[in-house]
């Protein structure tokens, strides 16, 4: 009688799992951070896996850690570049222009950015597809595999005069099907 008891209660609890669903996972989000002296830059995800298509969204920041503000000189067209990365970690998209512009950094308020869109594209070439229709759409989107986004800082902190710091942050993602 114990062994046909012991097997009912087996049968149930069997049973009684594979009727429950597996709870889904909820996004974790992810901040990625690299220090150089004064300076911190931080790339903060909602979560590492996304559906093919899905929007992906974040926000970059940079801080100063010394009191007060302070003026630093870096590319006029952002001090933060956002860039693609496949799956070797080679950046597919990501472009700053070579000028000098000066931005003053507040202690008590970090320069935010999200996901910016640059690079370039030979169009006649069949190996730029990907590049050139994900830098028309307007939207951080991608198709399923491994990627990877990063986001980067270089400026110098005396004026347009050496030397630059540089700053890199990098999260890997994942696009399931």
């Amino acid at each position: 009688m114990r062994i046909l008891t012991a097997a009912a209660v087996l049968v149930l609890v069997a049973c009684g799992t594979s009727l429950t669903t597996a709870p889904t996972a909820v996004p974790q989000p992810v901040t990625a951070i690299d220090e150089q002296g004064a300076f911190r830059l931080e790339l903060e995800l909602p979560s590492t896996v996304y559906a093919p298509g899905e929007p992906i969204e974040a926000v970059a920041r940079l801080w100063f850690a010394g009191p007060g503000s302070t003026v630093i000189a870096g590319s006029g067209s952002g001090l933060i570049t956002t860039s693609l990365l496949d799956a070797d970690g080679t950046a597919l998209t990501g472009a700053a222009t070579a000028d000098c512009a000066p931005y003053t950094l507040d202690a008590a308020a970090p320069l935010t950015t999200g996901f910016v869109k640059s690079g370039g594209y030979v169009p006649d070439d069949p190996t730029d597809d990907f590049v050139e229709s994900f830098l028309k759409d307007p939207i951080f989107r991608l198709p399923a595999g491994n990627w990877g986004v990063e986001a980067s800082a270089e400026f110098f902190a005396q004026g347009c005069n050496l030397p630059q710091i540089k700053l890199t942050t990098r999260v890997p993602i994942v696009v399931t099907e």
